[in-house]
């Protein structure tokens, strides 16, 4: 898939075609504590964040500040939409009055928490009142559209506004496009996954589905979501000798990874054969059964090298998992023994990289790399991140040190270098953050990108609110800093 860059041009006429489209999932993060965290003047503390991505002419428009969802209504900046679209904008005593380009010139006046506003004097009802937003006046978007000359509708199909020209005097408007264009696909990742150990005493005291309870319903939102699954499935077998942690999940565990909507899971890790190869060779026919897409690892060598490939809305996604973290050499598969694939078999693993790239749209690769406990990604991973991304692979995902590390965009995809731990026991507050990473995938590439940060808490994971979904995403700011990658306060990342 292409990586092109998008050109930022600057728009100072009004134009017939303005498409609004929402972008990564489907649905309302809980609204009060994100709110309260990310307002700090005059914020309703009800207004759910739900990030949309505007288009005008067909490219992305750049905006001061996302335009959020709120009560059923998109609101967007007002004066990033006006002025982008040739209006001149003067906020003053709570009032914002907007002189639109002609033909014909209108004056809009809006008011800081009201319903309604003028145009050309003339009282029309907004549906909701603008609301300050990060020092921002957000503005439903119909007031925007209805009154450029554009007419709304919502797609269904493709969960997005659209906005459609409509010619003086003939009625109906007029489609922005004469084809239907190929739906984005949202993908979500996450990081380590326990299903056994004092988790595993948990769901078989409360069942399979409790670890998934606070962020199920963003996971099955995605079309393809992938962790990382840190443990062996099985009843069979005994604990790796001289190994401080080892862990095993019942099969049943199972069920409830399925039913959270994770599509694959990434077996190359350094507990999957904690109970030996009876054990390993278990958890793949388990994950065969519960239909979950396993790779990393298999019964030789070629079956650890075989992607798993998904088609979504037109696109093919093909997903590749290695490991650098293991303990002993006899967990690396060969021509003739079960095992996971090692990141040391590079010119293996770069080239499956690249006879993938020639079959899909999308490479996904996942790593176990890294130092516990570190934030920042040492130099091995940066190169061989790198290495992939140059390869091939438009998304690296990392995962093992248990905590979360920066993101780096490079050439055009996406180094996660470690999401942190996700269902999974921990006794420190760093290991207790983490998020679930959502990326929007176009015909162009990478589209959108999103980290929701994540609390767990007893194995559990939850969505965060407040000042720790501020806090989390400063310190994502701070990891990602030496790259050049930035978040805004929603966790959007400012792609190039």
């Amino acid at each position: 898939m292409g990586r092109a860059r998008r050109s930022r041009t600057a728009v100072s006429v009004l134009v017939p075609v303005l498409l609004l489209s929402l972008c990564a999932f489907g649905l309302t993060i809980p609204a009060s504590p994100v709110a309260e965290a990310a307002s700090g003047d005059n914020s309703s503390p009800s207004v759910p964040l739900y990030c949309t991505r505007l288009y005008l002419q067909g490219e992305r428009m750049v905006l001061p500040a996302p335009a959020l969802l709120r009560e059923g209504l998109v609101f967007v900046p007002a004066r990033g939409v006006f002025e982008q679209l040739g209006a001149t904008v003067l906020w003053e005593s709570g009032k914002l009055t907007v002189k639109t380009p002609g033909p014909p010139v209108r004056r809009i006046e809006l008011w800081l928490g009201q319903t309604s506003a003028t145009v050309d004097g003339r009282v029309v009802q907004l549906g909701a009142g603008p609301f300050l937003w990060q020092s921002r006046l957000m503005v439903p978007i119909r007031i925007v559209a209805e009154n450029l000359g554009l007419a709304v509708a919502w797609d269904e199909e493709r969960r997005a506004v659209r906005l459609e020209t409509a010619q003086a005097g003939q009625g109906p408007s007029i489609p922005v496009t004469a084809t239907t264009p190929i739906r984005d696909v949202r993908l979500a990742f996450a990081g380590d996954t326990l299903l056994g150990f004092a988790i595993g005493d948990v769901i078989a005291q409360r069942g399979v589905d409790w670890p998934w309870g606070g962020v199920a319903e963003v996971l099955k939102a995605a079309d393809l979501t992938m962790v990382n699954l840190e443990c062996s499935v099985s009843t069979r077998g005994s604990p790796m000798p001289n190994k401080k942690w080892t862990f095993r999940a019942a099969p049943e565990s199972l069920a409830g990874v399925r039913d959270a909507g994770i599509d694959v899971v990434s077996i190359a890790n350094n507990h999957v054969l904690d109970f030996g190869l009876d054990a390993f060779l278990d958890t793949l026919s388990y994950l065969d059964e519960y239909g979950i897409k396993r790779v990393g690892g298999g019964q030789n060598l070629a079956e650890a090298l075989q992607p798993a490939i998904f088609e979504v809305n037109g696109f093919k996604i093909g997903y590749l998992a290695a490991a650098a973290i293991y303990p002993v050499n006899e967990w690396v598969a060969s021509d003739t023994r079960p095992g996971i694939l090692p990141t040391h078999y590079e010119t293996t693993v770069l080239q499956a990289v690249k006879d993938l790239a020639g079959q899909v749209d999308c490479v996904v690769v996942g790593v176990h790399w890294g130092v516990e406990r570190e934030h920042n990604p040492n130099a091995y991973q940066q190169r061989y991140g790198r290495a992939l991304i140059d390869s091939g692979a438009d998304l690296v995902i990392g995962h093992h040190p248990h905590v979360l590390e920066g993101m780096e965009i490079y050439k055009g995809g996406l180094i996660a270098y470690s999401l942190g731990n996700f269902v999974f026991t921990t006794a420190t507050r760093d290991g207790q953050d983490s998020g679930i990473l959502i990326v929007t995938l176009d015909t162009k590439g990478i589209a959108a990108a999103r980290l929701i940060p994540v609390y767990t808490d007893s194995g559990r994971p939850e969505l965060e609110g407040g000042l720790d979904y501020e806090r989390i995403l400063t310190l994502m700011n701070t990891w990602s800093e030496k790259w050049g990658t930035e978040f805004d306060p929603l966790g959007n990342v400012m792609l190039p």
